[in-house]
């Protein structure tokens, strides 16, 4: 909960009067089984624990199931689309891929709907970020042109600090 996504979920869900269930360490089966016990609505996970959630056997899942859950949003890393296809064939189109970081907030998010259609997608931008694609000389790239992305807008924050409240540095 320390970057951006957890801790804005953690936020978001509280300031709704959710309830936030975590663990000490990410575990698989202990996930399911602690979402199935208090039927969880929403999961925020990384992709690596979205791969471990399927890679439980069939039992293991078969025993947790997850009817209440309406939505998932991964994100923190890329949403492989194998993966992305074996979650909602198995949950059901409830999963989101998020792209942004602690940094920017969230740039984009695909819906379902935009994963069935593109897998690879992350989506749309959202509202107030702006996206650019740039090459080496920071000159902008047409389509169908490899190029860094570049990602802004009103949740960028300007300043790191090492914690240390009289030692900070401008990016």
């Amino acid at each position: 909960m320390f970057h951006g996504l957890g801790f804005g979920m953690l936020v978001l869900t509280l300031g709704l009067g959710g309830t936030v269930l975590t663990l000490r360490r990410f575990d698989a089966k202990g996930t399911l089984a602690q979402a199935s016990e208090h039927r969880a609505d929403a999961l925020t996970i990384v992709p690596v624990m979205l791969a471990r959630i399927l890679g439980l056997a069939e039992d293991v899942r078969a025993r947790n199931p997850l009817p209440s859950l309406r939505v998932v949003i991964s994100s923190g890393a890329r949403l492989d689309p194998s993966l992305a296809r074996r979650f909602t064939d198995g949950y059901g189109d409830i999963i989101y891929n998020g792209y942004g970081s602690s940094e920017v907030g969230i740039g984009a998010l695909a819906t379902p709907t935009d994963l069935r259609e593109a897998p690879e997608t992350v989506g749309r931008l959202v509202v107030s970020c702006a996206v650019r694609i740039l090459d080496e000389t920071d000159k902008p790239v047409g389509p169908d042109v490899t190029g860094r992305v570049f990602v802004g807008g009103d949740l960028t924050f300007d300043v790191y600090t090492s914690g240390d409240p009289r030692i900070s540095s401008t990016r």
